[in-house]
Formats: structure tokens, sequence, C-alpha cells
């Protein structure tokens, strides 16, 4: 994993995030990564991170490939937003 992907996922929960939601990296680069859930609220499948200057995007989607939900310009905790949309409290 690179470095964006290291402090996304850290900044999701790290291992205990990985363990919990059964998160497997699906692809990343310089700036995001995009992972797989399992068994989220919502149908929540693919989520995808952005990280922008100091700021974050999230995008969700269903298993169909449908994007469920967007947050933009996020600069507060990144588990928060996570564990409110997906209903995934670790």
């Amino acid at each position: 994993m690179n470095k964006t992907t290291n402090d996304i996922i850290n900044q999701l929960g790290g291992n205990k995030f990985i363990i919990r939601t059964g998160a497997s990296i699906f692809s990343e680069g310089k700036n995001y990564v995009t992972f797989t859930i399992l068994n989220a609220k919502n149908n929540i499948r693919y989520v995808k991170i952005t990280y922008k200057l100091n700021t974050y995007d999230i995008q969700f989607y269903l298993r169909n490939g449908e994007k469920f939900k967007e947050k933009k310009d996020i600069y507060c905790n990144l588990k928060d937003i996570f564990t409110i949309t997906t209903g995934y409290n670790y």
C-alpha cells in the first residue's frame, strides 16, 4: 500500500477497521483508494476515498455499482462519516 492508502486506512481505524468491515483493497492511486466492504447497511459495497490537499471526498457505491452517496471536502474524522453511512461501529 502507498502512503496515501496507509493514511486513509489508519484514519478509518487501521487493522481493526479492515477486520470488522472485511475491507479489501480494490484499487489505489497517488491520491485515492477504493475498497470493498461486507454487509453494510443500505447494500453499500464499494467505497472510494480521495485525498485533496487537506480534505477528503468519500463516495459510497451499492452492490450494483450505482452511486449511493457522496460527501465532499471533509475536514473531520473519516471514521465518523464512514460509520454513519455504512452502519459499521467498530
